[in-house]
């Protein structure tokens, strides 16, 4: 069974309208630094918003949502132009400098070895008989995000099926379809496809997986193959919580499991921080607490997927009046009113033992004369995987029932 860390896809699905431009200035005042922190804040704020039930599994893919609202953002004006910025948590950036970071953090998230993989596809459909794409816009996200912007008539019924054909072929099948249906109003679809596959660096035997009991936050207990290490690997364990970082063989990613002490659950426990105490807690985790050494953990083998509604969340981050009445007229010439109608996220994502396409496992045992400390993942947790240089979070999830 391969190892696979997949994401699939965001999207957002625009209405029709006109829109008047204005020529505002648009000064960006931030710079490398400022958008690493934009994007940490985005992702982060809006894992914060998803956790809602106790007993759900959520998964999130921030750099998916990021890169379909980031397109997005760069054919808004007005006030819809400033709610996307306040939602994206990019009140330094205007699209122009969202566009050069960019592009610059997704030249340092491209893998340097073939054992790790992210795979990213962009697309913009539109209603060739209800819109004229800005030729401005189309080639400024065809440069930036390298899309590629395709023509259909959207009272076809075909075009669901074309649009799904293109979602299942640049998740490599991973996820079949996004649309069941294709409103009337709606003229324009912005897709970002996103997959992420990775090995080990130091893997689990798989002789070592065993069902053991997995406790969810009700009490109920359910039986999950549990996969052990051995291993010396970065852990941290205080009094709020423990926490393990994975690396992935390349070293250029790691995935890294926390686990809130037993007294709190997993949702009390994210939503106990404000926004910038839990950008500290994620900064200060990976640049101060995690410290190598051996430690002993036992974590479930688990597979989850989410698929998430997105309007609520974006609503209590900011953007508010334009699933109303949007301003997209940077975007296209439309007729009518124009509002955002829905932003749709669906993530999968699925680890075992070994890593991708049955990649030979690496374990480390190391002989000592008493135990070593133990981390067990035996309740619900909270997992990041993210980029380790720019601590960029590629996905962040709550496994509260890995059966």
């Amino acid at each position: 069974m391969k190892n696979t860390f997949l994401v699939f896809l965001s999207t957002l699905l625009l209405l029709s309208s006109c829109g008047t431009s204005t020529d505002d200035p648009m000064i960006t005042t931030g710079d490398a630094s400022d958008f690493q922190k934009t994007s940490i804040d985005f992702g982060l704020s809006t894992f914060q918003e998803a956790v809602t039930n106790d007993d759900e599994n959520i998964l999130i893919s921030p750099l998916s949502l990021e890169t379909a609202l980031y397109m997005t953002m760069n054919g808004c004006n007005g006030e819809t132009l400033e709610e996307f910025r306040t939602a994206l948590q990019a009140e330094k950036f205007y699209p122009e400098g969202i566009n050069t970071q960019y592009r610059a953090l997704i030249e340092k998230l491209v893998p340097t070895n073939e054992s790790t993989k992210l795979g990213m596809a962009n697309s913009v459909f539109y209603d060739i008989s209800k819109v004229s794409m800005n030729q401005s816009f189309e080639e400024t996200i065809s440069d930036v995000f390298n899309a590629e912007f395709i023509s259909a008539e959207f009272q076809n019924p075909n075009t669901v099926d074309l649009i799904n054909e293109w979602v299942k072929e640049n998740t490599e099948n991973r996820i079949d379809k996004i649309l069941d249906k294709i409103d009337p109003d709606e003229v324009i679809f912005l897709i970002n496809a996103l997959f992420f596959t990775a090995d080990w660096k130091n893997g689990f035997f798989e002789s070592s997986t065993s069902a053991q009991l997995f406790t969810k936050e009700n009490g109920e207990a359910v039986s999950v193959d549990m996969m052990y290490s051995d291993t010396y690997r970065k852990y941290y364990q205080g009094d709020e919580f423990s926490a393990v970082d994975l690396l992935f063989s390349n070293e250029e990613y790691s995935m890294t499991f926390i686990l809130p002490k037993n007294e709190s659950n997993t949702k009390e426990f994210i939503n106990g921080y404000s926004q910038t105490d839990f950008y500290e807690f994620y900064i200060d985790l990976y640049a101060n607490k995690l410290q190598e050494n051996r430690v002993f953990i036992q974590v479930p083998k688990f597979e989850i997927k989410s698929e998430l509604d997105m309007k609520d969340i974006l609503k209590e981050m900011g953007i508010k009046s334009a699933f109303n009445n949007a301003d997209f007229s940077k975007m296209a010439t439309f007729s009518g009113r124009t509002y955002l109608s829905k932003v749709l996220h669906d993530v999968v994502l699925k680890i075992d033992e070994k890593g991708v396409e049955g990649a030979a496992v690496t374990a480390v045992g190391v002989g000592a004369t008493s135990a070593p400390p133990s981390i067990y993942f035996t309740r619900p947790f909270i997992f990041v995987i993210r980029h380790v240089e720019t601590n960029t979070p590629i996905f962040i999830g709550r496994l509260a029932d890995p059966s």
